[in-house]
């Protein structure tokens, strides 16, 4: 059924997916899109959503995306977006239906461009990393997702009449929000998922024969995230863990390959990432987030980490 999506809605939606969704240069009374629009999020760590629309407003969102994979397929029309500071577009492949894979190694920004009167329509299955771990079944498995998260980046290729299928079934699914209707576009949502990463890992060639890969335990990282928020410094950190810096250090680098000293910088510089795009902060505003008290130091560090100024970065996230 045609109808008119807003704003609130799709914020509302991705906010109960656990995305962080920030919409930019909107008027606040008309649509953002005219169509067939559905959103839903099953198990924590899986959603999908898709659409049939023309976009309303020339406008931008951004989303703060976990580590994880989001498949896209495009039935019709052009998304101009922003991943991993590169600007990349989805679209059909020599007018046939195409499946872009977005690999997402680590929580980064994406920001996308909004065209007032493009024909969207797409579906999109995205899972988080932490999902499909969950989901492992001895070393194979996990070998295989060790190869897809090795980097972010972005594949795409023409979809296979399976994968059509799939999607457009999806698409004309019972919209009902009873058991039987969420568990049958659940199922459906799996069945794309599956065929979605059974594609992505012949696309990749990756080899998971006589694996011996053994992934590590997360808890520690974990209790880090959660603590990022609260700690302003390592000794900090490791008093909020009742553990010695010493013993903290040697844990995380045994566990993880990584320092805590560089693991804690880099989450709290991705936190700056989010202030720059998604709160529209200015360089110190930022720098005071990542827990610098001086620009400069800040905008050498966001550098070196990325590659690119605090100010080019946000510059790529700009509406063009």
């Amino acid at each position: 059924m045609s109808r008119k999506i807003f704003a609130q809605e799709v914020q509302r939606q991705s906010e109960r997916a656990g995305l962080f969704d920030s919409i930019q240069n909107l008027s606040d009374t008309a649509p953002l899109m005219a169509g067939k629009f559905a959103y839903e999020s099953f198990a924590p760590g899986l959603s999908m959503h898709y659409c049939d629309v023309v976009e309303q407003q020339d406008s931008q969102n951004q989303l703060q995306l976990p580590a994880g994979l989001s498949f896209n397929i495009m039935f019709a029309g052009r998304i101009d977006y922003t991943f991993a500071d590169q600007r990349l577009c989805l679209a059909p492949i020599d007018e046939q239906v195409s499946c872009s894979a977005i690999i997402n190694a680590d929580a980064e920004m994406l920001s996308r461009n909004l065209h007032r009167g493009m024909h969207i329509k797409k579906v999109n299955v995205f899972v988080e990393r932490q999902w499909l771990l969950a989901h492992c079944h001895g070393a194979e498995d996990e070998a295989l997702l060790q190869g897809i998260f090795t980097s972010s980046r972005v594949l795409s290729w023409a979809a296979d009449q399976q994968l059509i299928n799939l999607a457009t079934k999806l698409m004309a699914s019972d919209k009902t929000q009873d058991l039987y209707g969420r568990l049958e576009r659940e199922q459906q949502t799996l069945q794309l998922l599956s065929c979605c990463l059974a594609t992505l890992e012949a696309q990749l060639d990756t080899s998971v024969a006589g694996a011996d890969c053994q992934l590590v335990d997360s808890s520690l990282k974990a209790e880090v995230e959660r603590q990022l928020c609260n700690c302003r410094n390592i000794a900090e950190l490791a008093a909020s863990l009742n553990m010695s810096e010493r013993t903290l250090q040697r844990q995380f680098k045994a566990r993880y390959g990584i320092t805590v000293t560089a693991y804690f910088k880099k989450r709290r510089l991705d936190r700056a990432k989010k202030a720059l795009v998604m709160d529209r902060c200015s360089i110190g505003e930022a720098a005071f987030a990542a827990g610098y008290n001086h620009s400069s130091n800040f905008v050498h560090a966001f550098k070196k980490e990325f590659g690119l100024t605090p100010a080019e970065f946000a510059a790529c996230h700009r509406p063009r």
